[in-house]
């Protein structure tokens, strides 16, 4: 099992972070990063997992404007359950 963890940490764009995850921060870096066409954002958590996703790809106006400006369009899938 911990060869397939360093394996897996060794691919690029593969982190371990400890703590909370800023799910708002993670959102905004990510939809930055991409530049046009489509992305999606899959969830499996908690509820409130979920929920903080949504809110963090809500945005506001902000958001909307971003597709027009040559952003990529959102798609997201949440697996919610409870623990």
């Amino acid at each position: 099992m911990q060869r397939i963890v360093l394996l897996l940490l060794g691919l690029p764009g593969v982190q371990l972070i400890q703590g909370r995850p800023s799910v708002g921060e993670i959102v905004d870096t990510e939809i930055t990063g991409a530049r046009g066409g489509s992305m999606s954002v899959n969830v499996c958590g908690t509820p409130e997992l979920g929920q903080s996703v949504r809110l963090a790809l809500r945005g506001g106006f902000g958001r909307f404007t971003d597709v027009l400006r040559g952003g990529p369009s959102v798609q997201l899938h949440v697996e919610a359950f409870d623990v």
